[in-house]
């Protein structure tokens, strides 16, 4: 695989790889360099979230599974807590129950650990975004990482 920046594709100003020398990357994770190198490995089939960052020149592939994780951003609380796949890829839902309200926001992890995760705001997420304000209560929650969106209709 290769990454482009916005524009021409073909630039390769706009173009990210891996060195032709670089071993040490995989399809996991690795350093890119600006300009045409070798295409970074392709990993095993399925859905993932690729972490690039440009300034850093680095990516991480995180495969999306079975669940996702929701830290709901109560105070002495740091518990993850499993939200399944409905079956459609990137979209995941259940229901989840804050004893109070949420100090630091709701967030949506994509492994069971501090990894990547999406916040949001008015229906959107944002990856590493502000967490979502909830009261005290019970709630329905869909997060579609394809499209993007979420909602947390209160029971």
């Amino acid at each position: 695989m290769t990454l482009f920046s916005s524009g021409n594709e073909w630039d390769t100003s706009r173009m990210y790889t891996i060195a032709k020398d670089d071993a040490a990357s995989t399809a996991e994770s690795g350093t890119l360099i600006n300009g045409q190198g070798t295409n970074i490995p392709a990993p095993d089939a399925g859905l993932y979230l690729f972490d690039v960052s440009l300034k850093e020149l680095t990516y991480k592939t995180y495969a999306l599974g079975d669940n996702i994780y929701c830290y709901y951003g109560i105070e002495n609380d740091n518990s993850f807590n499993p939200i399944a796949s409905t079956g459609t890829a990137g979209e995941y839902s259940g229901t989840i129950t804050l004893a109070t309200d949420s100090k630091w926001g709701a967030k949506f992890y994509v492994e069971n650990a501090w990894t990547a995760f999406y916040g949001g705001s008015d229906g959107k997420l944002y990856y590493n975004g502000d967490g979502i304000m909830l009261k005290a209560g019970t709630y329905t929650i869909t997060v579609n990482l394809i499209d993007g969106t979420y909602s947390a209709v209160q029971q």
